[in-house]
């Protein structure tokens, strides 16, 4: 098994469901990530510019507009240890998963690969936003949340709105 996590490790968590500690970062990389962060936040709360309520991003997909998010979304660390569970091929779809994950129900399924490549067809593979809140990544999160409550909705006899 590839990653950074002991065979110990990887066996906590699986007779677990989850590992921690994980350190991932040093201290002061985890302050600089939470100010840029932080920033990020400062910067877009409150803002009428924006086509949703700032919580509805924060609540969902934020790695859709946040440039800061993806970025951590895509750290080498956290990924060697999400790779040491998870093998070599990582998407991230509100959480890191395996591209091979199975679909039940739903229309389309978007995730970001992380690593490796994705070739399987269960996931829609979209790209880091190239800023924060651009018309693109706008528009691909409002696809996201329509695909996601559709999905959720899904049999319902009324209408459910998951996001937004």
């Amino acid at each position: 098994m590839t990653g950074s996590l002991s065979a110990e490790q990887v066996a906590d968590f699986r007779r677990d469901g989850y590992l921690f500690p994980v350190t991932v970062m040093t201290e002061s990389e985890a302050a600089r990530q939470r100010t840029r962060i932080e920033s990020f936040e400062r910067q877009w709360r409150g803002n009428a510019g924006l086509p949703h309520p700032f919580n509805d991003y924060l609540r969902a997909n934020l790695n859709v507009v946040s440039r800061a998010v993806s970025d951590l979304a895509h750290h080498t660390a956290i990924l060697d240890a999400v790779e040491s569970i998870l093998g070599r091929r990582v998407a991230l779809a509100l959480r890191y998963i395996t591209p091979n994950i199975a679909k039940n129900v739903g229309g389309t399924d978007y995730a970001t690969t992380v690593r490796g490549v994705n070739r399987s067809n269960r996931l829609l593979s979209i790209a880091p936003p190239s800023g924060d809140f651009t018309a693109e990544s706008l528009a691909l999160f409002d696809e996201i949340t329509q695909a996601q409550n559709e999905a959720l909705s899904a049999g319902a006899t009324q209408p459910i709105r998951y996001n937004t």
